[in-house]
Order: C-alpha cells, then sequence, then structure tokens
C-alpha cells in the first residue's frame, strides 16, 4: 500500500500533526494564519532504555518494533532507546500498551517555544514530518509520498532571517525538499533521529 500525506485544516482534538498545518491549497490572506500551530499539544519522546552497550541497545530495539518504530541516539556516549515522537493523547495510548505489556519508559515532555515565527514554522515542519511516520503504524503502508508536505513547506511565509532559529528553519526547509518522493520503512530512524536532534530545540 502506497499511502498520501493529507495535511489538514487544525482541527480541536484532531490526531496528532493535523493540528499545526493549514491545508496546502489554502492561500494565506493574513498574517495571523501561522498562529494555528499554536494549537499544537507538547511534543512527547518515549524513551524506554539507556545504555552503553550498543548491542543491548539494538536488542531492545528489536523488542519495541511490535508497538512502533523504534531508532538510537547516540547521546553523551550513552546508546538511548526511543520508541518514538508523540502527541498528550497518542502517549496516553502507548503507555496503557506498554505499562500493560511490562515494557518500561521514561516520558520526556518537549513544550515548544512558540514565541518566533521561526519557531512556529520548526514546530509546524517537524509535525508534518510526524505524520509521514505516523503512517506506517499501519502495516499494510510500504511507502508515503511526500509531494504534498514538499508544496506546503515551499509555500510557507519568509521568515525575517534575525529571528532566533532561523537558520535551523531553513535547514528543516532544505532537509524537506531533499526528501524522496516517496518513504520508506528503511528511512525511518534516519528521519526519527532527525527529528529528535531538531525537537529538543525548541524548548
Amino acid at each position: 500500500m502506497i499511502s498520501n500525506l493529507f495535511i489538514k485544516k487544525p482541527k480541536q482534538n484532531d490526531d496528532f500533526g493535523k493540528k499545526a498545518v493549514q491545508n496546502i491549497t489554502e492561500k494565506n490572506n493574513n498574517k495571523n494564519k501561522d498562529k494555528s500551530v499554536r494549537e499544537i499539544n507538547d511534543f512527547i519522546i518515549i524513551q524506554c532504555g539507556v545504555f552503553a552497550n550498543a548491542e543491548n541497545a539494538n536488542i531492545l530495539k528489536e523488542k519495541l518494533k511490535s508497538y512502533g518504530n523504534p531508532f538510537i541516539v547516540k547521546e553523551n556516549e550513552k546508546n538511548k532507546v526511543i520508541l518514538g515522537i508523540y502527541s498528550v493523547v497518542e502517549f496516553q495510548n502507548i503507555e496503557k500498551l506498554l505499562t500493560q505489556d511490562k515494557i518500561e519508559l521514561t516520558k520526556v515532555n518537549i513544550k515548544p517555544d512558540l514565541s518566533s515565527k521561526a519557531n512556529l514554522q520548526i514546530a509546524q515542519i517537524i509535525d508534518a514530518q510526524l505524520q509521514i511516520l505516523h503512517k506506517f503504524s499501519n502495516n499494510k503502508v510500504k511507502s508515503v509520498q511526500t509531494k504534498q508536505v514538499k508544496d506546503w513547506c515551499s509555500n510557507l511565509e519568509q521568515v525575517d532571517k534575525n529571528e532566533k532559529n532561523y537558520d535551523i528553519l531553513n535547514k528543516l526547509k532544505d532537509n524537506i525538499k531533499k526528501l524522496p518522493q516517496e518513504i520508506t520503512k528503511e528511512k525511518l530512524e534516519e528521519i526519527n533521529s532527525y527529528l529528535y536532534k531538531n525537537i529538543k530545540l525548541l524548548q
């Protein structure tokens, strides 16, 4: 199955990843349009283990594949096993499942600083890419098309170069441009690791 990425207009209590992004067919007729991103819930990182030994980290990563698309991040010479990045609602659902199966986890709450337009757009771009990753929770999905998210990203408003995190924003936009036309499961760990590193910059 090949899945299209649908970027929907924000709705209250809608699925995570759909709140932040306006429908790309809408024209931005006023400067306040970007404020819709303020409806984004906190990002929650689920960490399931920290290991000095990379082999042990890989064993846990394999075990967690039935719950999501886990990946490993190396920080301070330690291997952190991350199950994924989620919304508050998604976290609650996954937490119940992990607790039921006696899988230990650590909740890392990332509350985005959305005080600038650059940070608003960074949050939007990260959120849009999370939509891609979450499509693969359906085992029937073999790949996800990226044309829609590429078109949407190219139409974002220009941001003042003097704003905080302007350079980070441009790198994220450039990364979207470089995404292949279709993303497969083989790319998930790479994308997850990239988003993990950038999402912490929103704190």
